[in-house]
């Protein structure tokens, strides 16, 4: 490898670790809201990334440490701009691995935007609730655009089929094979990989769970033709509280939040060189 090869290199890697932690951080502020809702707190902020950054703000010296996620953020969005243009030694360079990486980009942009918007409304002293849909908004307005089109209803049964096949497709590939362990140095100390390997699992079950749950309820919006019938993270969350068995799960999911950001602290450690 050359020297400037290896400077491109390692300038990626800091982008991905300063990502990392970055969302590291949004996943923990997550995983708080999520088990104030768990533990009866219904009233309180939306269980969403919106409500994780607003989260962030609340808290001391909260203006400084919205500059360092909204930075963050916007190295996540690159990151993954960059892959999705020369691919990437660890995640793949293959058509499909560029198209996922450049949705990456999309999603991580947009929080990163709303970062940087509630950033600018701290530091300007207008801070105003971001919203979010986390209750399901953002869903909703997806839905009645796809309802508006001709066959939409059926766009609507197609997407939500579609997230419910990445949330199988994640619980299988994490959960199931462990694929998360590929992006980790094979030097990883032995009780680090245990703290690795369980809490990568119990993380990606969360996504994973809470993405299927999405995914049905786009599917029951397409069938009844409804886009009131959709839900966000917030939402399905409800949801799922409302059930005579959705406590426990609650709080498997809560604590699957928090835990997932604790592994990406620690794939920002040790993750390979991309």
């Amino acid at each position: 490898m050359t020297t400037t090869q290896v400077s491109k290199s390692d300038n990626r890697s800091a982008l991905a670790r300063f990502g990392l932690v970055a969302k590291g951080v949004l996943y923990v502020f997550l995983g708080i809201l999520a088990v104030q809702f768990a533990s009866g707190d219904v009233a309180s902020k939306e269980v969403s990334e919106t409500g994780a950054i607003n989260l962030v703000a609340e808290q001391p010296m909260g203006k400084f440490l919205l500059v360092v996620l909204a930075a963050g953020l916007v190295a996540l969005t690159v990151w993954h701009v960059i892959m999705a243009l020369t691919g990437d030694p660890v995640l793949g360079s293959e058509p499909k691995d560029r198209v996922k990486f450049a949705a990456k980009a999309v999603t991580y942009g947009g929080l990163a935007i709303v970062a940087i918007s509630v950033t600018a409304a701290n530091w300007t002293e207008s801070r105003q609730d971001s919203g979010g849909g986390g209750g399901g908004s953002g869903q909703e307005q997806a839905a009645d655009t796809l309802m508006g089109a001709p066959a939409g209803r059926w766009l609507v049964i197609i997407v939500g089929i579609v997230i419910i096949g990445i949330a199988i497709y994640e619980l299988y590939k994490h959960v199931v094979e462990l694929e998360f362990m590929e992006r980790f140095d094979s030097s990883l100390p032995t009780n680090t990989e245990r703290v690795v390997r369980l809490s990568g699992r119990l993380g990606y079950f969360a996504r994973s769970f809470v993405g299927g749950i999405v995914g049905v309820f786009f599917v029951v919006a397409g069938v009844q033709s409804n886009s009131d019938k959709t839900r966000g993270l917030s939402g399905s969350l409800k949801a799922l509280a409302e059930q005579s068995w959705g406590p426990p799960v609650l709080w498997l999911v809560a604590i699957g939040f928090l835990v997932y950001g604790i592994f990406c602290f620690f794939e920002a450690r040790y993750r390979r060189a991309t």
